[in-house]
């Protein structure tokens, strides 16, 4: 049973206590397990800070100043501790500066990271003293303000006081003033305006907390995934620009690498699917397609359901042994058809590209391109993952989502993006009828514009349906995350579903053709019927245009010519001739 624990807030302000698994054998009617959730509005929206390596705190790395346009250079004993100890080749890293490993997607990867560590390396050992890192945050363009103690500031970033600055704690360091840039006065406002909206769900078995939408989003930025929670997703519905203030937190708090940064800030006429795998993360972008609104995606659902109704209804009539006790769509005049058609005409809107990030400890971050609210507060135009996978899913009393890791949570989005654009391939089926009955039932007059537009409708949902079984045949079957336990199986679920629906769009196409072509083979035989007729006629006004031309030389000694009822004889003739020839065509004959 879901409650709503304002009782239980001093427990979750820790985020340390799990709700105890109850059993009672005595009362069976009670539940097995008591789920915990929490929605938190957005007056009491709270996130744990970042248990970092460090003792530093958000107040510590606000009052370092960042200008990443005005580094400063390395002395030449720095450069060549960098030949010296870089993970990279020399040749690499000697034509290099510092300026070039500063991009600007603020990329934070630990290759990155790594990398910008080695050029204040002085020893064997990887770490670097007070001073060095003192002069490593200058190059940088990190600078401590007059003022403000600097010795305070370092040891609190050394962990164990050996005087030393080790790796990951360069890292956390870099990454926490790097946010705290991005949250300065100037970029709040800019934040405020964004369209974009993020949504945040922490859970694990028997707990879920939900923060939606977040509004403290300085504090979710320096926030951590609670230790009780097993997976955290993060999803952002809106993408404003190239240079989205959002993605670039997201980026340096999950250390997003670049190309995949830029692969998800690109919008393109043209949606890819692919996978990629990074040292900090993993990659997947995969076309995201609905009907036009609400009410087409209803229209669309009454329509499949209708049509099985009838398919069933045909089945028990021929079982019955009545071939012709079942209606069909030919049993509808052509105006219900050509409405059905014009309800059909336009099905989707404009393929979207869904990204997905899967990072360390069980992060996932999920991006779509456009708000999941409209301007006017309209939800049935957008596409509404978070809706499918948190009201229809998540946060259900009981739910495997909660049961599982973060790679069932991407399987079970696929196989929600899936299950959204199957009524779109199964609604063909009933266009693909209609259109058989219409050209039946108008003949010569059937307009093959409808079937044109019904096989572009087919090529545009096969664009997206190709890649992504290739998606999923491809990079993600060679993944072990995406091949054992029940994650294998919602996959192979995914891919059954994408391959019904290859190949329902095959039959569809192959059916349309031979809509065209039964449709070539009526006006040919239309045409061939006029000429027939044409033929006939002609046929028959020959005798009389010989006997027309022949009494028509008006010779003195034809005897026919001053014959007094000559006129009537002539027609007398010609009938009697013309019958002859139609009983000879259409009884011997047989081609009338």
């Amino acid at each position: 049973m879901a409650r709503t624990s304002r009782e239980a807030s001093a427990a979750d302000e820790s985020q340390e206590t799990l709700p105890l698994l109850k059993y009672d054998t005595f009362e069976p009617t009670r539940p097995l397990y008591s789920l915990d959730v929490r929605i938190d509005p957005a007056v009491e929206e709270k996130w744990i800070e970042d248990a970092s390596p460090t003792k530093l705190r958000v107040a510590d790395v606000q009052v370092m100043d960042w200008n990443h346009a005005n580094t400063k250079g390395c002395s030449p004993r720095h450069r060549a501790s960098v030949r010296k100890f870089s993970d990279f080749s020399d040749e690499g890293v000697d034509g290099e500066g510092l300026n070039i490993l500063l991009d600007p997607y603020y990329d934070v990867t630990t290759g990155r990271m790594r990398r910008l560590f080695a050029f204040f390396t002085h020893d064997d050992n990887d770490l670097v003293t007070y001073d060095a890192f003192h002069h490593g945050l200058l190059a940088l363009g990190i600078v401590c303000p007059e003022g403000a103690d600097f010795d305070s500031f370092v040891s609190k970033v050394d962990t164990n006081q050996d005087q030393r600055i080790s790796f990951p704690e360069f890292v956390q360091v870099v990454q926490m003033i790097k946010q705290a840039h991005l949250c300065k006065p100037e970029y709040r406002a800019q934040a405020a305006a964004l369209p974009a909206v993020i949504r945040v769900v922490d859970y694990s078995a028997l707990t879920i907390h939900t923060v939606d939408p977040v509004r403290k989003l300085e504090s979710f930025m320096f926030s951590t995934k609670p230790t009780w929670a097993k997976v955290r997703w993060v999803h952002m519905a809106g993408i404003s620009d190239l240079n989205d203030l959002h993605i670039r937190r997201l980026a340096i708090k999950y250390q997003l690498h670049p190309l995949a940064v830029e692969d998800c800030l690109k919008k393109s006429d043209i949606i890819r699917c692919k996978y990629e795998h990074y040292e900090d993360h993993s990659f997947l972008v995969v076309p995201v397609t609905r009907p036009v609104d609400e009410a087409k995606s209803r229209l669309i659902q009454n329509y499949i359901q209708q049509h099985r109704i009838q398919l069933f209804e045909r089945d028990q009539a021929l079982a019955d042994g009545n071939e012709d006790g079942a209606d069909d769509y030919t049993d509808l005049k052509p105006a219900a058809l050509h409405d059905m058609l014009k309800n059909l005409h336009c099905l989707m809107r404009k393929p979207q590209q869904l990204c997905i990030f899967m990072a360390r400890d069980n992060n996932v971050l999920s991006v779509q391109e456009d708000p999941d609210v409209d301007r006017n507060g309209d939800v049935s135009s957008c596409f509404q993952l978070w809706g499918a996978m948190y009201n229809d899913n998540m946060g259900k009393p009981y739910s495997k989502l909660r049961n599982h890791d973060a790679y069932f949570l991407v399987a079970a989005i696929l196989n929600a993006i899936v299950d959204d654009m199957r009524p779109l391939i199964q609604v063909f089926e009933v266009k693909v009828a209609v259109l058989e009955a219409l050209q039946v039932l108008e003949g010569t007059k059937f307009d093959t514009k409808l079937v044109s537009h019904a096989k572009k409708q087919l090529v545009a949902l096969d664009k997206l349906i190709r890649p992504f079984l290739d998606l999923i045949e491809g990079p993600l079957s060679d993944q072990d995350h995406f091949q054992s336990g029940e994650v294998k199986n919602y996959v192979r679920d995914v891919k059954d579903h994408l391959k019904q629906m290859a190949s329902n769009v095959k039959e569809y196409q192959a059916a349309l053709l031979a809509i065209v072509a039964d449709d070539q083979y009526t006006r040919a035989k239309a045409q061939a019927d006029v000429s027939y007729t044409i033929s006939v006629v002609a046929a028959l006004f020959l005798p009389g245009t010989f006997m027309t031309g022949l009494y028509g030389m008006n010779f003195d000694n034809m005897p026919e010519l001053h014959t007094q009822n000559g006129y009537y004889v002539w027609w007398v003739v010609f009938l009697s001739i013309c019958t002859g020839m139609v009983s000879y065509l259409k009884y011997y004959r047989g081609w009338i």
